[in-house]
């Protein structure tokens, strides 16, 4: 039901033209990473992820849930947050990723080490992604990021399996509706 009030307060927002408040939106991703892998929730939660996207600036939302799942140990969390992020590059376009790329690229890249197989084939499979939208800046953000021999060794194969493809990130299937208002570094601010 909150993720569903979430879903309602969004549509609001965009209606009213309004970028989402940074604080609903820190909420509403905190529970969205702790409950992406709960079986009740796992349909909910990365579609609000994607909805909170539309309204707020992505990188804000990348931010608050790189922050989120960090506390988390469980690796299934880990997981639905890796794959939902391929789905939102996938969506978004990779430049979307805007401001926290570096550090978006560091936590993808340290996932890839993971001992957990399914996180570290989440992992590999949105560096792959990236790679197509983001070409050399991926490569050299990945690669300095890992240490692990193995692990660059395996993001070095995904590199190479998904060459670089500008029209990837050019038309974007959806758009954070307040990206290009003058009031988007306001509503930034907050992360």
């Amino acid at each position: 039901a909150i993720c569903q009030l979430f879903m309602a307060v969004c549509d609001l927002f965009q209606s009213l033209d309004l970028p989402l408040e940074p604080w609903m939106c820190k909420d509403a991703t905190a529970i969205c990473v702790a409950k992406i892998a709960d079986k009740k929730f796992s349909q909910l939660a990365p579609p609000l992820l994607s909805r909170l996207c539309e309204v707020q600036l992505p990188q804000n939302i990348l931010h608050f849930a790189i922050v989120d799942v960090g506390t988390i140990k469980s690796p299934t969390p880990h997981e639905g947050l890796l794959v939902w992020a391929e789905t939102f590059c996938r969506e978004f376009g990779g430049q979307a990723i805007g401001g926290v790329l570096k550090s978006f690229i560091g936590w993808v890249s340290k996932e890839c080490g993971s001992t957990n197989v399914k996180v570290k084939n989440a992992a590999l499979s949105l560096i792959g992604v990236l790679h197509q939208h983001l070409g050399p800046i991926l490569k050299a953000l990945a690669l300095s990021a890992i240490q692990d021999g193995s692990a660059r060794s395996h993001v070095e194969k995904q590199i190479d399996a998904n060459p670089y493809d500008p029209s990837a990130s050019a038309s974007p299937q959806r758009k954070c509706l307040i990206s290009n208002k003058d009031d988007a570094n306001e509503a930034g601010s907050a992360a």
